[in-house]
């Protein structure tokens, strides 16, 4: 699979990855695969932690020339992040 990024565009699925670990550890394996809430959190965490670092780096940067990942600007995926989470949610 090839990824597309600008910039710091990569940490899109680093956060995300880094986030669902860290709550599945904080939780347990298994209560984490039968539950809703723990994959609406990290949904939630990941989203804030995306946003954040979206709004940070792409302050400074002319108005083409942002960091993106999968050619949607970081605050985007912040959004779907969020939307995800509750998808993930409603799922489990």
């Amino acid at each position: 699979m090839i990824f597309f990024w600008r910039g710091y565009g990569f940490l899109v699925p680093v956060i995300w990855i880094a986030v669902l670990l860290i709550v599945s550890g904080m939780v347990g394996e298994g209560y984490y695969e039968h539950h809703g809430w723990p994959k609406f959190l990290a949904g939630l965490v990941a989203a804030v932690a995306i946003g954040w670092a979206g709004a940070k780096l792409n302050a400074s940067r002319p108005q083409g020339n942002k960091h993106a990942f999968f050619f949607l600007n970081m605050e985007i995926w912040a959004l779907i992040s969020f939307v995800a989470g509750i998808v993930l949610a409603v799922k489990a």
